[in-house]
């Protein structure tokens, strides 16, 4: 196990992939995987339209989780949403690394905001363009 966990923090960086859209100059990030990425892009075209500078960032591995480009991409963001079509494990993990990197006083101003559904309905380019809005 100790070789193999060697093996792959040796690899890391070529094993971790992400997709960063929109993500040079957003203010708000949104951090999510899987199919809800596609409303997700949509919202940010919608947010981009209307002036708001939104990105996204999409972890296409989630093991191991990309905890570099988490801290990289959204470490100096106004507000990082997470919409997720679960209980949270994305919001957790993020949660996990973010704390890592941020201060009790840059703490108080950051806002993560969990967008959860497991009723089995996608989450809704509309429904995330909401909290964008709520968040600028």
């Amino acid at each position: 196990m100790e070789r193999f966990r060697k093996k792959i923090e040796y690899y890391i960086e070529d094993i971790v992939q992400i997709e960063s859209f929109f993500m040079e100059d957003a203010k708000i990030a949104i951090f999510t995987a899987g199919i809800t990425a596609r409303a997700a892009k949509e919202a940010v075209m919608k947010a981009r339209k209307r002036g708001i500078k939104v990105g996204l960032l999409r972890p296409l591995t989630i093991w191991p989780f990309p905890d570099a480009a988490v801290k990289k991409y959204l470490g100096d963001k106004k507000a990082i949403i997470v919409p997720e079509l679960n209980e949270g494990q994305l919001s957790h993990e993020l949660k996990r690394v973010m704390g890592g990197i941020w201060n009790y006083e840059i703490r108080k101003t950051k806002n993560i905001v969990e967008l959860h559904k497991n009723s089995g309905e996608l989450i809704t380019p509309e429904e995330i363009f909401q909290i964008i809005r709520e968040v600028k």
